[in-house]
């Protein structure tokens, strides 16, 4: 650390003038006619119980360079998902066929009264799937998406990854969602062109709400994958330790 000492304000047209040891920690040129000298000493290992208010943190720049080529799916999500041949695809984002057929054919059959919570608790669904499976409102869906578990750390990845921690969020379980001002229609293409470049995956219409367009991807895999990898709020947010090594070439993409 660097122990500040103490801070004092000279006028720039005095004829007195500091001396300067290696004792300071540094200058500030305040407005016109000041300048400000902190003094103080370091850098040097300072107990931590002594540090105060206004003394300094010395930490080192990285300069190590250990490239990261590839990251695998699977190392990022966690719950059920199906792994093989290097194919990576959810086992339960949404329910089989044979359970909306059941659900429907006892809703049928069952008393007016409470049956929509006794078919929820039967098979394990919240009380509003079994009401928009019954007003033909939502139906299960067969096409869920399968991805490539391994995704290259490339510049276009990295990119992404940007958009995510700038403008990116987590919408319930199963989407994210990139917030931009309507105009900003290069980083709109953008996005859409990598989600479809890196993943394989069409997003969703766009949600404009009055100035902002939101493009969307429902995906519980990219949802768990970009969560636990850069955190899904923006009080959340962070880069995982590895990142720091990358070559600069992927962090400049990144930034």
């Amino acid at each position: 650390a660097m122990k500040k000492v103490r801070s004092t304000y000279y006028r720039k047209i005095s004829k007195f003038k500091r001396k300067l040891d290696h004792g300071y920690v540094y200058t500030k040129s305040i407005g016109k006619n000041y300048y400000k000298l902190v003094e103080g000493y370091g850098p040097d290992w300072i107990k931590s119980d002594t540090l105060t208010k206004g003394d300094y943190l010395v930490y080192p720049i990285v300069k190590d360079i250990r490239d990261v080529e590839v990251i695998k799916i699977s190392d990022y999500v966690h719950g059920n998902y199906f792994l093989e041949d290097g194919v990576i695809k959810c086992t339960n984002s949404f329910y089989d066929n044979e359970t909306y057929e059941n659900v429907i054919k006892e809703y049928n059959e069952l008393p007016v009264r409470g049956r929509m919570k006794f078919l929820a608790d039967k098979y394990d669904l919240s009380i509003s799937n079994v009401y928009h499976w019954a007003n033909e409102g939502q139906k299960t869906r067969n096409d869920i998406h399968e991805f490539k578990n391994e995704i290259k750390v490339e510049e276009d990845f990295m990119r992404l990854l940007g958009y995510y921690l700038a403008e990116g969020s987590g919408v319930g379980d199963h989407q994210i969602r990139f917030t931009f001002n309507t105009r900003e229609l290069s980083y709109i293409n953008d996005v859409k062109s990598l989600l479809r470049k890196i993943f394989g995956v069409e997003p969703n219409k766009d949600i404009v709400i009055g100035s902002c367009t939101n493009v969307c991807v429902s995906s519980r895999l990219i949802m768990d994958l970009f969560r636990n990898l850069l955190g899904k709020k923006a009080t959340e947010k962070c880069l995982p330790q590895w990142f720091l090594y990358l070559p600069l070439d992927k962090q400049k993409q990144l930034i």
